[in-house]
């Protein structure tokens, strides 16, 4: 895993729009140790994506509201393009 943020803590990007689903997820990463950023939709993804430092790691449900997964994927590759985000797509 790349380190694309300057903390030596691991950060996550979570975009889930299912409270319990985000809830458990974000349980356990913390108690593993990473730091985790979530988004409850596209618009606030796309968001943090733009006002964030890069995550080391994304975590991205395709079916959102307000802008679909595959958008949101777009919109992070082309703001971190050139900033140290990378994808393993």
């Amino acid at each position: 895993m790349g380190k694309a943020s300057s903390s030596s803590v691991p950060t996550v990007l979570m975009i889930e729009d299912h409270d319990d689903t985000a809830c458990l997820v974000r349980f356990i990463l913390e108690r593993h140790g990473y730091t985790v950023r979530h988004a409850p939709d596209g618009r606030n993804a796309k968001r943090l994506t733009e006002t964030s430092e890069p995550p080391d790691v994304v975590l991205l449900d395709i079916s959102l509201p307000s802008l679909s997964g595959l958008e949101v994927l777009r919109a992070i590759r082309s703001h971190q393009n050139g900033s140290g985000f990378r994808s393993s797509c």
